[in-house]
Protein backbone atom coordinates (compact mmCIF):
# COMPACT_ATOMS: atom_id res chain seq x y z
CA UNK A 1 0.00 0.00 0.00
CA UNK A 2 0.60 3.64 -0.47
CA UNK A 3 1.79 6.18 2.03
CA UNK A 4 -1.13 7.84 1.45
CA UNK A 5 -3.94 5.07 1.16
CA UNK A 6 -2.52 4.07 4.79
CA UNK A 7 -2.82 7.48 6.06
CA UNK A 8 -7.12 7.49 4.61
CA UNK A 9 -7.32 4.26 6.44
CA UNK A 10 -6.13 5.31 9.74
CA UNK A 11 -7.85 8.41 9.74
CA UNK A 12 -10.94 6.51 9.10
CA UNK A 13 -10.23 4.29 11.77
CA UNK A 14 -9.85 7.14 14.33
CA UNK A 15 -12.83 8.68 13.11
CA UNK A 16 -15.20 5.47 13.66
CA UNK A 17 -13.71 4.55 16.91
CA UNK A 18 -14.72 8.45 17.89
CA UNK A 19 -18.28 7.73 15.97
CA UNK A 20 -18.35 4.60 18.05
CA UNK A 21 -17.52 6.02 21.46
CA UNK A 22 -20.19 8.53 21.14
CA UNK A 23 -22.80 5.49 19.86
CA UNK A 24 -21.56 4.03 23.29
CA UNK A 25 -19.26 1.55 21.21
CA UNK A 26 -18.59 0.53 18.35
CA UNK A 27 -21.29 -1.08 16.20
CA UNK A 28 -23.13 -2.20 12.49
CA UNK A 29 -24.74 1.85 12.36
CA UNK A 30 -21.25 3.50 12.36
CA UNK A 31 -19.95 0.87 9.94
CA UNK A 32 -23.53 1.81 7.55
CA UNK A 33 -22.75 5.38 7.81
CA UNK A 34 -19.04 4.79 7.03
CA UNK A 35 -20.60 3.06 3.56
CA UNK A 36 -23.20 5.48 2.49
CA UNK A 37 -22.21 6.93 -0.39
CA UNK A 38 -25.06 9.27 -0.62
CA UNK A 39 -26.55 12.20 1.61
CA UNK A 40 -29.70 10.10 0.92
CA UNK A 41 -27.95 6.48 2.14
CA UNK A 42 -26.78 8.64 5.58
CA UNK A 43 -29.57 10.58 6.10
CA UNK A 44 -31.90 7.08 5.90
CA UNK A 45 -28.59 5.38 8.89
CA UNK A 46 -29.11 8.53 10.61
CA UNK A 47 -32.77 7.72 11.14
CA UNK A 48 -31.95 4.54 11.99
CA UNK A 49 -29.77 5.83 14.65
CA UNK A 50 -32.30 8.44 15.99
CA UNK A 51 -34.47 5.75 17.09
CA UNK A 52 -31.93 4.29 19.95
CA UNK A 53 -30.82 7.37 21.21
CA UNK A 54 -32.39 10.30 23.52
CA UNK A 55 -32.79 13.61 21.06
CA UNK A 56 -30.07 15.31 22.79
CA UNK A 57 -27.55 12.09 22.37
CA UNK A 58 -28.29 11.85 18.98
CA UNK A 59 -27.39 16.12 18.39
CA UNK A 60 -24.24 15.18 20.23
CA UNK A 61 -23.78 12.23 17.46
CA UNK A 62 -24.16 14.07 14.54
CA UNK A 63 -22.57 16.93 15.96
CA UNK A 64 -19.03 14.55 16.24
CA UNK A 65 -19.88 13.13 12.82
CA UNK A 66 -19.91 16.56 11.60
CA UNK A 67 -16.82 17.54 13.05
CA UNK A 68 -15.24 14.45 11.77
CA UNK A 69 -16.33 15.01 8.21
CA UNK A 70 -18.22 11.86 8.17
CA UNK A 71 -21.41 14.22 7.23
CA UNK A 72 -21.78 17.59 6.07
CA UNK A 73 -23.65 20.77 7.56
CA UNK A 74 -26.05 20.30 5.08
CA UNK A 75 -26.89 16.43 6.37
CA UNK A 76 -26.99 17.46 9.79
CA UNK A 77 -29.41 19.87 9.79
CA UNK A 78 -31.60 17.85 7.62
CA UNK A 79 -31.09 15.00 10.20
CA UNK A 80 -32.10 17.36 12.94
CA UNK A 81 -35.11 18.46 10.77
CA UNK A 82 -36.09 14.58 10.31
CA UNK A 83 -36.75 14.56 14.25
CA UNK A 84 -38.88 17.44 15.08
Amino acid sequence: EKASEQKEKKNRLKKKIKLGVARGGSDPIVDALFSATSNDQKLAVLLRVSENMSPEDYKKFLKEANKEGVISDEVEKEAKRQIK
